[in-house]
């Protein structure tokens, strides 16, 4: 029998195993059985008994409160996963990070934009 003080290691663990990729194409998993994992995972860790985790990360130096862990996962991925540390925006996703970085902070590009060259790249 499973001690309630493991649940939220356990959880995570199920979260990190199944949203991994596969090592090999020979090795599948049902996605019903993986979706499935994911829920349990997730359920565990929404009532896990945790005290609330307190965001420190700038900008929000302690501001933030989440009840539980995968609500501070979430936070930490909106809010402080993709920043620009040169002016400390916060984007959606690595590659708009990315496309930022480039057009906003990039000489090559300017000077390459200056000169009439094509520099745009797909936002999706």
């Amino acid at each position: 029998m499973a001690d309630p003080f493991f649940d939220i290691g356990n959880a995570e663990s199920a979260i990190s195993f199944y949203t991994q990729e596969p090592a090999s194409p020979s090795w599948r998993l049902d996605g019903n059985a993986v979706r499935g994992s994911r829920d349990l995972a997730d359920s565990i860790l929404q009532s896990a008994e945790a005290p609330a985790i307190v965001c420190e990360q700038p900008p929000c130096m302690g501001a933030v409160f989440c009840p539980s862990l995968l609500a501070y996962e979430r936070h930490y991925d909106q809010m402080h996963r993709y920043v620009c540390s040169s002016c400390r925006a916060v984007l959606p996703s690595s590659h708009w990070l990315d496309l930022h970085i480039e057009e906003c902070h990039d000489a090559f590009f300017e000077a390459r934009a200056k000169r009439g060259d094509c520099v745009f790249r797909c936002f999706l």
